[in-house]
């Protein structure tokens, strides 16, 4: 008759540890955190807008999706990017801007309204830009649409490697009309709303 061969560990117990769940669980929401963090930190961020600088095309509020890393490739017209003034901390704050001209191009402003190479920019944001200045210029006391307002420039030839940016909402806000062309190495990424 064979006997039964005795377990030699003796009290010993079966199944997982809970401290092996813990520590799994751990090592997954840490890992899923630093993912997270190089994706948004090299790639793509998602951004809800906290003002009014690019109405009516992005409105306080509007959640939109900032790719970082910006090629001359992307130099177009239309495009919104996320920039930095020159002459700031490379830590410090981003403007968000609509490109409106290019290297080589004459871009100038006639009562508000985009010229580029001698013809008028006739693009929805465009149009709804100057809707908003019309509607919000009247009642700021010190503008006076006219020479020498924000709203009329000279014309002005974009250097190589520069790029001309306004804001969709021109009254309150700085950009190229003050900046001066921006040199594309500051221009952080490019901004895109969903449709």
């Amino acid at each position: 008759m064979l006997r039964p061969i005795q377990d030699l560990v003796p009290d010993k117990k079966t199944g997982i540890a809970w401290s092996s769940i813990v520590v799994a669980l751990i090592l997954a929401v840490c890992s899923a955190f630093l993912i997270r963090s190089v994706i948004h930190s090299f790639f793509f961020f998602p951004y809800r807008i906290k003002n009014d600088i690019m109405a009516p095309a992005l409105v306080d509020g509007a959640q939109v999706t900032i790719h970082w890393g910006f090629s001359p490739e992307q130099s177009r017209i239309g495009t919104i990017v996320l920039y930095q003034q020159p002459g700031t901390p490379a830590d410090g704050q981003y403007l968000m801007g609509r490109i409106v001209a290019l290297p080589a191009d004459k871009v100038e402003l006639k009562t508000g309204q985009v010229w580029v190479n001698g013809a008028a920019v006739q693009t929805d944001w465009e149009r709804a830009a100057l809707q908003l200045l019309a509607r919000k210029a009247p009642r700021l006391p010190q503008t006076g649409i006219g020479v020498g307002s924000p709203f009329e420039m000279a014309p002005l030839k974009i250097p190589a490697e520069h790029v001309f940016i306004l804001s969709d909402n021109r009254i309150y806000v700085q950009d190229s009309r003050q900046l001066g062309p921006l040199d594309r190495k500051y221009i952080a990424g490019v901004v895109t709303a969903p449709d």
